[in-house]
């Protein structure tokens, strides 16, 4: 029997969108599975690769299918469920979730500050901050970008100590004594860049959710600016409220 008919009124390129999400969730293709090409596909139901590529795009759009750069189409795993709060390490998110987290640090050096960060770190003129840029997987999966912005004066030398912990935080804590909180996030709508749809798998334009968050030290000072791109088709991000004052952390 074929696949696809193309006499009739359902377009083919739905036809196939059908038949690979019904044999998705009868569990003919296990979680993470990765399917097979598009050429092959192609072959197997009788069209060309264009129709099952528009398939598959619908297939990531709904939410069945994620695409790793230059490996393919993989059955999507379940969502990353990340809280944000005060406290919120991603690592340890990730393990409570039963996923192996890896962070990987793509760049280390000092820069000169926005005029937000001068104003925000309350820094002299001359003075500049670390930038550190991370690529995170999970399982695997690369699915989070972060760059960190911390003043040089406070942590000098993080270049050196950092490596021992592939850790901001417990950097922080292990070799500075300082305990950030997070006092801040901001929530927006982001598309991915050229570098950065490499680093994460994932098509040019990509949509990304991008958090900008501040934290303190146990002074209430300002140690760091982070922002982090999230890849949308697979991390779900939730909010913690202050259940005291109702306040977004």
């Amino acid at each position: 029997m074929n696949i696809v008919n193309k006499d009739s009124p359902i377009p083919c390129y739905y036809q196939v969108y059908q038949f690979i999400k019904n044999s998705i969730e009868k569990g003919e293709y296990d979680t993470s599975q990765q399917l097979p090409s598009e050429r092959a596909l192609s072959e197997k139901m009788g069209v060309n690769r264009f129709t099952v590529r528009r398939a598959i795009e619908k297939l990531i759009a709904d939410g069945y299918v994620y695409t790793i750069r230059r490996k393919g189409y993989f059955v999507k795993t379940d969502c990353i469920n990340l809280t944000i709060n005060k406290n919120t390490s991603y690592s340890n998110t990730i393990i409570e979730n039963n996923m192996i987290p890896c962070v990987n640090i793509l760049e280390i050096q000092t820069v000169y500050p926005t005029e937000e960060q001068v104003s925000l770190f309350g820094m002299n003129r001359g003075e500049v901050v670390w930038l550190i840029y991370f690529l995170r997987h999970y399982n695997n999966i690369p699915a989070i970008l972060t760059r960190s912005f911390i003043p040089e004066k406070r942590v000098p030398d993080l270049n050196l100590h950092i490596v021992k912990y592939l850790s901001l935080y417990k950097t922080f804590e292990n070799e500075y004594g300082i305990k950030p909180v997070r006092i801040s996030s901001v929530y927006e709508a982001s598309l991915a860049d050229k570098k950065e749809s490499k680093l994460l798998s994932i098509r040019l334009n990509s949509p990304l959710l991008q958090v900008t968050s501040i934290a303190v030290d146990q002074a209430g000072v300002p140690i760091e600016q982070c922002i982090s791109k999230f890849r949308s088709d697979i991390v779900k991000v939730s909010v913690r409220f202050d259940e005291e004052k109702g306040l977004l952390r």
